[in-house]
Parts: C-alpha cells; sequence; structure tokens
C-alpha cells in the first residue's frame, strides 16, 4: 500500500532538497544515534513514518480509503560548528525544517488528497542531534486490493456475436 506514496515522497525530496543525505523509512534511528547502536547513515536526514493504525473504510471492490493518514517527517541533523561563533548551534536546520514544510504543503500524489502540516514539534532528548517531526495530514486510496466488477476474476462461459441485419 504505502509503497507507491513512499517512493513519490522520497522521489520529491531528492529532487527539491538536494542538500539531504539520506532518505528512509523510520525505524528510532535518531535513538540508535543516542546509543551509539545506529550511525550508518549521513546527516542531514529525512526519515518518513507511517501510521501504525490509520482508520479505513472499505468503500467497494477491495478499494479501502484512509481517512485521516498521518505521514510524520524526522528531520534529524547534528550539531556542528558553523564557525560563525555559534559553536554547538546549528541554524541551517531551521531552514531545512522550513524548507521540508514547504515543499509537502499541499503536495499531491495519485492517489492522496492534499498533504496539510498539522503539527511540528521538537525531540529534544538527544545530545548533539537536532530532531523535529513534521506531521502531514492527507487521506489515501489503496487500491492494492481493487477486486474486479462482481469481486471475483473468472472467464465468461459464453461468448456473445452480434450480427445485424437491415430489414
Amino acid at each position: 500500500m504505502e509503497k507507491s506514496l513512499y517512493t513519490a515522497i522520497k522521489n520529491q525530496i531528492i529532487a527539491e532538497l538536494p542538500e539531504v543525505y539520506t532518505i528512509a523509512m523510520w525505524n528510532n534511528q535518531v535513538q540508535g544515534i543516542q546509543d551509539g547502536t545506529d550511525e550508518s547513515y549521513r546527516l542531514p536526514a529525512i526519515f518518513i513514518e507511517f501510521p501504525d493504525d490509520a482508520p479505513c473504510e472499505l468503500v467497494g471492490n477491495g478499494i479501502r480509503v484512509f481517512d485521516p493518514f498521518p505521514i510524520t517527517f524526522h528531520i534529524v541533523d547534528n550539531r556542528l560548528d558553523n564557525m560563525d561563533g555559534t559553536m554547538e548551534e546549528n541554524f541551517e536546520v531551521f531552514t531545512l525544517k522550513q524548507k521540508v514544510r514547504l515543499k509537502f504543503q499541499l503536495f499531491k500524489v495519485a492517489g492522496s488528497g492534499s498533504f496539510n502540516c498539522t503539527s511540528e514539534t521538537t525531540d529534544k532528548d538527544h545530545n548533539n542531534v537536532y530532531h523535529f517531526l513534521q506531521v502531514f495530514t492527507t487521506t489515501w486510496t489503496d487500491q492494492g486490493t481493487n477486486l474486479p466488477i462482481g469481486g471475483y476474476e473468472d472467464t465468461a462461459p459464453h461468448t456473445t456475436t452480434i450480427t445485424p441485419s437491415v430489414n
């Protein structure tokens, strides 16, 4: 279901935010930085998180509509000396956070509604790492389980031939 949506988001980040080095699915990577178990990616990074449990409605023929469908963007960067006298204050991360919001506000792909940034929070529980969360709420139509009309696939047992005649 989410593969096409994730791919569209990733392609938008690649095209519009070239300063981002790592784009991946969210798997609590920031905690890995904190405890030293995961440093296998370059920063800045954006990790995409889909909801674990989103309400959906079956609208027929196997098509499901998720509404709302919140998608969390984890924007992660590390603290570096900007060589401007602001040791351990990376203000560029605020520029990146704003650019992400601008590039994805009203973003839309096939099967989704327009993205709307509905919340922004800062995770301050990590040393030397900036971690911002932006939640974009949309709707998502999953047609991956679309059934043919009638609910099953079958070959028609008869063929009909129509021969027009004029009297």
